[in-house]
């Protein structure tokens, strides 16, 4: 058998670096296209000094003592005093504190005050002399004049007593007479109605013509009627006012005769309207007039039949 043989071969060459070498050094001549890292050094501007002179307490806000003028408004009230100090820069420890030394301060000056008044008190006081007989003349002037006083007075006092004592004399007698005038008058509304009732005898002219004019003021023919129920109306109101007197207990007896002829004639009237077909109206009018007298119990009587 033949051998064959391969040709040897060598390996070949490469032209990368083997790892083991170290690489290599950049020339210098490279490092000069490089851009540089390194930074000029920056400049800063230096703070001015500072001046400790430049500052003083006055620049800064304290605020300025409260003014006294401030309290002595007539309408000062602590809160809208307050309110006014709202932009004032001071706390409200400092503000207490300066109230409480302003209070201390008025207090001293008060004290002060009343100290030097009182020394020119004594001072005047002491320095006064003499002037006994003066006073004596003052106060024997004043007794004097108080003893007049009394006397005076006394005067005025019984003055007053007796114009008290006129004044109700006069009014005593004004009473009497206002009595006086009402008495009067019940006497003649008495005899006018025992003259219109024909219980007493008088003018005849001067009744007629009364009866006339009574007649012609009504077309019903109540009219005399009616102005006797009038009077005796009045009469009782008069006697009403006065009251109890001897003089209405002594005309009690003609006031009773003129009450019955008053109620006679009523009845008439009242029965001969009632008769009457159409007497219904005066029938009505002669009830009202019952009525007007106080009779009225009277009236439903006679309607009644009794």
């Amino acid at each position: 058998m033949s051998k064959f043989y391969l040709p040897s071969s060598t390996p070949a060459s490469t032209t990368s670096p083997s790892p083991l070498h170290s690489p290599s050094v950049t020339t210098p001549t490279a490092l000069r296209h490089l851009p540089s890292t390194s930074s000029p050094p920056q400049s800063y501007p230096s703070t001015p000094p500072i001046d400790s002179d430049a500052y003083s307490d006055d620049d800064l806000p304290y605020p300025t003592p409260l003014p006294r003028s401030a309290f002595l408004d007539p309408a000062f009230t602590p809160e809208k005093y307050l309110s006014s100090l709202r932009n004032r820069h001071q706390t409200l420890e400092d503000l207490r504190t300066e109230l409480r030394d302003r209070v201390r301060e008025l207090g001293k000056e008060l004290v002060d005050l009343v100290n030097g008044e009182y020394e020119d008190l004594m001072g005047v006081g002491m320095q006064l002399t003499g002037g006994e007989e003066k006073v004596e003349g003052v106060r024997v002037g004043v007794l004097g004049f108080g003893r007049e006083v009394e006397g005076l007075r006394a005067v005025v006092k019984g003055r007053k007593e007796e114009v008290g004592r006129l004044v109700g004399e006069r009014r005593r007698v004004r009473g009497e007479v206002v009595l006086g005038r009402r008495l009067l008058e019940v006497g003649e509304r008495v005899e006018e109605l025992e003259r219109r009732l024909g219980l007493k005898a008088g003018g005849e002219g001067e009744g007629q013509e009364e009866d006339e004019e009574d007649e012609d003021e009504e077309e019903d023919g109540l009219g005399k009627l009616k102005g006797n129920v009038r009077l005796y109306a009045q009469l009782m109101d008069l006697m009403e006012r006065v009251g109890h007197h001897p003089f209405l207990d002594a005309q009690a007896a003609r006031v009773k005769s003129v009450r019955d002829a008053l109620l006679l004639d009523l009845g008439a009237a009242l029965r001969l309207a009632r008769r009457d077909a159409n007497g219904q109206n005066t029938t009505l009018k002669v009830i009202g007039m019952y009525r007007d007298v106080g009779e009225a119990a009277e009236a439903v009587r006679i309607l009644k039949g009794k």
